[in-house]
């Protein structure tokens, strides 16, 4: 769907079309810039046709996962590119959140400043703070945005007939994702609910440096996906898991206990729940009490 977002109202090539079709789309090219058609010229058609508004629209509207509308008051000044994130006050989130800051992914940014630029040179949307305003000037609605999806999905030849296709499939499909290479934890955060205390208290609260990378490791399996028919985004991640585990047991054991003097170690630690990060801490502390009469006696068995 992102990649059919790109190409979203593509047009034909200027020199290539008819004169009488080339007048129908003048006014097409009219209504996106917002300018008398008319007026309408070659280079018109190559800003019409290079648009970053809707990538941008889906891109932030899947990894923030707005609602319809805080899609409508969503404002320039929320996005913030030095720390890659969107921050929605309180006060226009669609219900009411201690939450308000959402991670964005890389392409998610590049997609957005490219389209803070582009935005300042359409007239539409001077002496407005709006993010996104539809062709007659106005704020996208939950139908005209449903549109929006359900025309993305037909593009990119995604399945629809056996499930509602809504603006919300974004989020929903976020929050699957997201549970999915990241945590729960992760997903109340990206989502900002307020009813998961129970699975926060025990996952603990992720920093927004962490979800942006989940949600970078995301986009590139979902790409591999789309290229690679034969790729399995799920199939290694129990390997990757396990691997993972292993190898921040070793290297945590070495950082964790120290020596406090007197016999006595001092651990400093959380440990995955696996028999090698028991066994690697163990094995670090037993080495650690080892005097260095039973290291050499150890040595000469």
């Amino acid at each position: 769907m992102f990649e059919a977002a790109q190409s979203y109202h593509k047009l034909p090539s200027y020199y290539d079309t008819p004169p009488e079709e080339r007048d129908r789309i003048n006014g097409l090219v009219a209504q996106r810039l917002s300018k008398p058609k008319g007026a309408v010229t070659r280079k018109d058609w190559q800003r019409a046709d290079q648009s970053s508004k809707i990538s941008a629209l889906i891109s932030v509207g899947h990894d923030a996962g707005l609602l319809p509308a805080e899609v409508e008051e969503a404002e320039v000044s929320w996005y913030k590119p030095d720390q890659q994130i969107l921050k929605i006050p309180p006060e226009k989130a669609a219900k009411e959140r201690e939450k308000f800051e959402v991670a964005l992914s890389d392409e998610s940014c590049e997609w957005m400043s490219r389209w803070v630029r582009e935005r300042r040179h359409l007239a539409k949307y001077d002496g407005s703070n709006k993010l996104w305003l539809n062709r007659e000037g106005n704020p996208y609605q939950s139908g005209s945005l449903c549109n929006i999806v359900r025309k993305l999905c037909e593009e990119a030849d995604i399945p629809t007939e056996d499930r509602e296709v809504r603006w919300y499939s974004l989020r929903h499909t976020l929050g699957r994702h997201m549970k999915s290479d990241g945590s729960l934890a992760q997903v109340n955060d990206q989502l900002r609910h307020e009813t998961f205390e129970t699975t926060v208290s025990t996952y603990g609260d992720s920093a927004a440096e962490e979800r942006q990378q989940t949600l970078n490791k995301s986009r590139r399996k979902a790409k591999r996906a789309a290229e690679d028919p034969e790729y399995n985004p799920y199939a290694d991640d129990d390997a990757d898991n396990t691997s993972d585990q292993v190898s921040r047991s070793s290297s945590d054991a070495d950082k964790v206990v120290t020596d406090a003097g007197g016999g006595d170690v001092h651990i400093d630690a959380v440990i995955d729940n696996t028999s090698e990060a028991k066994v690697d801490i163990t094995r670090k502390i037993l080495s650690d009490q080892e005097s260095p009469d039973d290291r050499s006696s150890t040595s000469d068995d």
